[in-house]
């Protein structure tokens, strides 16, 4: 399922998450695991009160089967959901309070390799609550607990180094924060191979040779991630266009005006099918040739 997740295939995860919920009836310990999974589609897709709702089922049936460690994993989903996306971040703190009631049952020490969840959740309080500082000192926590234990292999260190990598380019240290980049760009490749959180992550780093005026590598990256977004979903797809336009802005601030309009017909192709949202229209507007296509999209 988290592989269908991956590859951006949310209706063909939440239909095996229903053929799972079918199977599960009886045993709490599945029915758990299945709702965490449901949890996760429901990230995906933006459907926050969703995944809050199917993460407190997980508690439930975690609790009836006795499964402290889902448990676990659902509180820590709880505290993303309420305090991150819901924007409560006395109540995440609550959630975070629960998971380290878990962890202890679970006797996990100050150096077990589980115990990363905690200072993870508590960096997403932080960031939550506005201290930049200390949620970036929770996060080298967790990275050091998790490097004990997993070294470079592991989604969650991917995702912290990709929050450390934001925090510290908002903050200005855009050495660090491409380094952290590179090094959740690389776990992710590892992972997944040249899929979607592949490609987003690329993105990542161009934005950032953009940020420290290197168009050059910036266009580099943005072909990268371009090439595997259509590779994933085809020509006509809104994140083939977002990503023609990110190459197209490139080349339009180097000059190369034949690839601008490469571009820019790529991006046509892309808008056939899918238009951007609002919130995404200001993106768009770059060089004429963005005001002439887009006026009746945006």
């Amino acid at each position: 399922m988290r592989l269908l997740l991956v590859a951006g295939r949310l209706d063909a995860a939440a239909a095996a998450v229903s053929a799972a919920e079918v199977a599960a009836q009886e045993r709490p310990r599945l029915r758990a695991l299945v709702a965490i999974a449901a949890a996760d589609v429901a990230l995906h897709r933006s459907d926050f009160a969703a995944a809050e709702a199917r993460l407190l089922d997980a508690l439930h049936f975690a609790g009836a089967a006795g499964a402290d460690e889902l448990a676990a994993e659902a509180a820590r989903g709880l505290v993303d959901v309420v305090a991150v996306k819901r924007g409560d971040v006395a109540g995440g703190r609550l959630w975070a309070r629960q998971l380290e009631m878990w962890w202890a049952r679970l006797e996990a020490g100050p150096g077990d390799v589980r115990r990363a969840a905690i200072d993870g959740a508590h960096a997403q309080l932080e960031l939550a609550a506005g201290d930049e500082a200390a949620a970036i000192a929770r996060i080298y926590q967790a990275l050091a607990i998790y490097g004990r234990g997993f070294g470079e292999h592991d989604g969650e260190v991917a995702a912290l180094l990709i929050d450390l990598a934001n925090l510290h380019a908002r903050r200005g240290s855009h050495a660090t924060a491409y380094a952290a980049y590179v090094r959740a760009l690389a776990i992710h490749e590892r992972l997944h191979g040249a899929g979607s959180t592949y490609a987003a992550d690329v993105i990542l780093v161009g934005s950032l040779d953009e940020t420290l005026d290197d168009h050059a590598a910036a266009g580099q990256q943005f072909r990268r991630a371009l090439a595997t977004y259509e590779s994933a979903y085809g020509r006509d797809h809104v994140e083939v266009g977002e990503t023609w336009a990110r190459v197209g802005r490139t080349e339009l601030t180097r000059g190369d005006f034949p690839l601008q309009s490469r571009a820019s017909r790529g991006r046509w192709r892309s808008r056939r099918s899918t238009l951007p949202d609002a919130g995404r229209c200001e993106e768009w507007r770059w060089g004429a040739w963005a005001r002439r296509s887009w006026v009746a999209g945006c």
